[in-house]
């Protein structure tokens, strides 16, 4: 009485409503559908996780997929293998910060699955939020190797260079990962513009800015940017337009110019 359906049925169901991202609804019928079976079924487990994980509920999705990974025998007919199921695990304790447990599951992932980049990019970025950062840029090379056309491996290795201060080659990494990009992520162009600022190259700063406008990327503090920029390439005019749309965007933004224009100027 209590579970209508057959354990198939509710399986079916969960999987129906976490391909249409109705996720409270698919966490029930998953869980329905294990509690009607004789014993907990692999592709429910993992399917569980997937929702708990989409929900932000780690701890419920690392109970699933931890499940799902000691149901699952070498080689297995199913469209993930114990490497992608060890990756999973990984990426929860990573959202929990619970680096070293993300970072164990990293590399049994990786030894599953030897050729997996996204596994070394896992390595890699809880290493360098343990400040380990030549064994993370080792880990970001490997990634590399194994595939070059990946942007997050370049996004990776960007933001590390800009941890240890490595800013121009920030730049070059920044630009790798940006290459062929049909419409390029705000906060990435934003990331590069900041260091050509920061390095003294206004020019490159202001026409990522110029771009970021032209593309209507809703960018905060924009017109704050070009007036900046305009402004170190003493190109007066067109500052004071836009630090005046700035000040109609923000009272504050005059106080903050003024701050950054003299830093930068030092």
């Amino acid at each position: 009485d209590e579970y209508p359906y057959d354990a198939q049925s509710w399986a079916r169901l969960g999987s129906l409503y976490l391909n249409m991202n109705q996720l409270e609804e698919a966490v029930n019928a998953l869980e329905f559908a294990n509690a009607a079976a004789s014993k907990p079924e692999l592709t429910v487990c993992v399917e569980l996780g997937h929702a708990y994980g989409r929900l932000l509920q780690y701890d419920s999705a690392i109970d699933a997929y931890q499940q799902a990974y000691d149901l699952m025998e070498e080689p297995h007919a199913s469209s993930l293998g114990k490497g992608d199921l060890a990756g999973c695990l990984a990426e929860c304790y990573e959202h929990k910060n619970e680096l070293d447990l993300a970072l164990s599951w990293y590399y049994k992932a990786l030894e599953h699955n030897p050729q997996d980049d996204m596994a070394c990019v896992g390595i890699a970025f809880c290493l360098s939020q343990q400040k380990d950062y030549s064994q993370a840029m080792s880990y970001y090379e490997k990634a590399l190797a194994l595939n070059p056309a990946n942007k997050e491996i370049w996004l990776g290795i960007a933001e590390l260079l800009v941890t240890i201060e490595q800013y121009d080659a920030a730049i070059v990494a920044y630009k790798q990962a940006l290459e062929g990009v049909e419409d390029p992520n705000l906060e990435v162009l934003f990331a590069l513009a900041n260091l050509h600022f920061q390095v003294g190259e206004y020019q490159s700063a202001l026409d990522i800015f110029l771009l970021i406008k032209d593309k209507n990327l809703p960018m905060p503090n924009l017109h704050l940017c070009l007036a900046l920029c305009y402004a170190m390439l003493d190109q007066e005019s067109d500052a004071e337009y836009y630090l005046k749309l700035a000040i109609s965007d923000d009272a504050k933004a005059k106080q903050v110019y003024e701050e950054i224009l003299k830093e930068a100027r030092q």
